[in-house]
């Protein structure tokens, strides 16, 4: 019993040691919101700033960036569908409703001044829009609906080299759509669909993940289902070519790299995983995949996109430290080379505990929820990233009620996005939400995404582009390195059970 009894003393004594390790490691030395904040000068990507909250009532559910101009196109969710147009990337829109395209899910540019726009409610439509001399939209075709039966687009894609379109149908089983551009008529493009193409081998609902990649002598589109199938169809005739099973299920946020030949995805299941496929002039090949998780810093993925003229890939989600995320990967190299980077700046707070100080991060500005991004790499202009995001409202107060009630009890709670003390108050019922995919008509997405009650404010970050400020791991003083924490308490773990069997 005494032998036991000690045995058992020295596994706890193990394992408080172990603990109180792991919360040290997650720790880094801090600097000041001035200092954190990285200069355009270094050359590596960077927070840079967020533009003015808009209140438009709906969020950002898509976006590209006209390499000509540089002007920022964008969709907004919402009946009438909303696309804005901002030249400068001040935050001052240009903004134009489209009745015909309610709840926009997916816009392409064709880097010549003109953007495509499908809509995410059946039947879906699509349309050709084009910048004039002052930025302002014009519509530039019909609205062209798609073959029956497609339902919603989730994704649609475009083929520089084609000077075509590839839609992804939400309808069930999976099938996607090819549609023609007709530029004979400078002042009236022809939009013309094809059939409908079923992707072999689908029995859920519709492709989940899109790309298209053009070499030099042809071109394809990429096609990811929820089975963990990637499909590779030819272009411009929508024929398979190849197919391959991943170790990944809901194969989504397809993006290439043309000038690398290089596919990105990623997969939810069974765990958070990106996916990349080197070289697309190969034939599809298990053993050629590379795979890899996702940790903390990147809980909710919304887009990735990829730099038409390096080597770089960016991941966008959403931090648990309530702000937009960037994963940064060199596809040459990706499980080597890659770096986290945060949407925002360190604000520090220090604690002092009598003897020592101890430091932490409240990262802001709090309340950011990326749902779109876009690169701007053209004209000769500095590389520039942007993330559509929501805006929620965000309150300090010295004593709020608690948890569930966050009314302040003085009653003076004020609006700030970098305080320990802050919240952000916009609750579920008065959100907006996102309703894609599947044969639905635009009277119950009306209904399911909150139209009569919700809304969302808008803004969007904006990301310099360069190197990765650190390389395997999260980017800015004080924050946690990825897995650290948790990858202290496993070893803790791990050596108590080794001590204790």
């Amino acid at each position: 019993v005494i032998l036991l009894w000690a045995r058992m003393a020295s596994c706890l004594h193990l394992l408080v040691l172990c603990t109180i390790f792991s919360v040290v490691l997650s720790f880094t030395p801090n600097l000041s919101k001035e200092n954190e904040k990285i200069s355009e000068e270094t050359g590596r990507t960077a927070w840079v700033r967020d533009l003015p909250v808009a209140d438009f009532g709906a969020f950002s559910s898509s976006m590209c960036v006209d390499q000509n101009s540089g002007a920022l196109i964008e969709t907004l969710y919402d009946n009438p569908g909303v696309v804005r147009v901002d030249s400068a990337i001040t935050g001052s829109y240009l903004q134009t409703e489209l009745a015909e395209l309610p709840y926009p899910s997916a816009v392409s540019c064709d880097g010549l001044g003109n953007a495509y726009i499908a809509s995410s409610v059946s039947p879906s439509a699509v349309a050709a829009v084009s910048l004039t001399s002052n930025n302002q939209l014009a519509v530039k075709s019909e609205f062209t609906f798609l073959p029956d039966g497609c339902g919603g687009v989730l994704m649609m894609k475009y083929s520089p080299r084609l000077d075509v379109l590839v839609a992804s149908c939400g309808s069930s089983p999976a099938t996607v759509v090819r549609v023609d551009i007709n530029k004979a008529d400078v002042d009236a493009y022809q939009l013309t669909p094809s059939d409908r193409k079923l992707v072999k081998g689908s029995t859920g609902r519709g492709p989940w993940g899109l790309a298209v990649y053009d070499s030099s002598s042809s071109s394809f589109a990429l096609v990811g289902l929820a089975d963990g199938t990637l499909v590779k169809l030819s272009l411009p005739d929508l024929q398979q070519v190849e197919e391959m099973q991943t170790p990944g299920k809901r194969l989504g946020y397809f993006t290439v790299g043309n000038n690398f030949k290089t596919l990105i995805m990623f997969s939810p299941f069974p765990w958070r995983r990106i996916m990349i496929i080197p070289d697309l002039d190969k034939p599809l090949a298990p053993a050629d995949l590379i795979s890899s998780g996702l940790d903390q810093d990147l809980e909710f993925l919304t887009d990735i996109v990829v730099s038409p003229d390096s080597a770089m890939a960016y991941v966008v989600g959403n931090s648990q430290r309530q702000l937009p995320t960037v994963l940064q990967i060199d596809t040459t190299n990706p499980l080597e080379i890659w770096g986290i980077i945060l949407a925002g700046v360190c604000n520090k707070e220090t604690v002092s505990t009598g003897e020592t100080d101890v430091s932490w991060c409240e990262w802001g500005p709090k309340g950011r929820y990326a749902r779109s991004a876009a690169l701007d790499v053209g004209g000769g202009r500095a590389g520039r990233m942007y993330i559509g995001v929501t805006a929620k409202y965000c309150a300090h107060c010295d004593d709020w009620h608690d948890d569930n009630d966050r009314r302040c009890k003085d009653g003076k709670e004020q609006e700030d996005y970098y305080d320990d003390k802050t919240y952000c108050l916009h609750e579920e019922w008065n959100q907006r939400q996102a309703v894609y995919g599947g044969d639905v008509g635009v009277g119950l997405i009306d209904e399911k995404s909150n139209k009569a009650w919700g809304g969302d404010n808008t803004s969007v970050v904006i990301m310099q582009l360069g190197s990765i400020p650190k390389i395997g791991g999260v980017s800015g003083a004080g924050s946690l390195a990825p897995g650290v924490f948790f990858a202290a308490l496993a070893a803790a773990a791990a050596l108590f059970r080794v001590r204790c069997t």
